[in-house]
């Protein structure tokens, strides 16, 4: 998992608790709330789009951090 994709996943927990306690506890929230919700759902679309497809490892040279000499 990337960093970006981990990034989305914590910035999405809030957005799920408001849309939980909506649905089963039927607390409607405010518009603010909501405005919130859909700014934190778009730049999550936008890191997600934006993200290079392919996330280059670097290299590391034999024996860096092995233990041998």
């Amino acid at each position: 998992m990337t960093a970006q994709a981990a990034g989305v996943l914590t910035f999405l927990e809030p957005v799920a608790g408001v849309l939980l306690a909506w649905v089963l506890l039927d607390e409607r929230p405010g518009t603010e709330t909501l405005a919130g919700g859909a700014l934190v759902l778009a730049a999550g679309i936008t890191v997600v789009l934006l993200e290079p497809a392919e996330a280059g490892v670097a290299e590391v040279p034999a024996g860096v951090g092995s233990g041998t000499r």
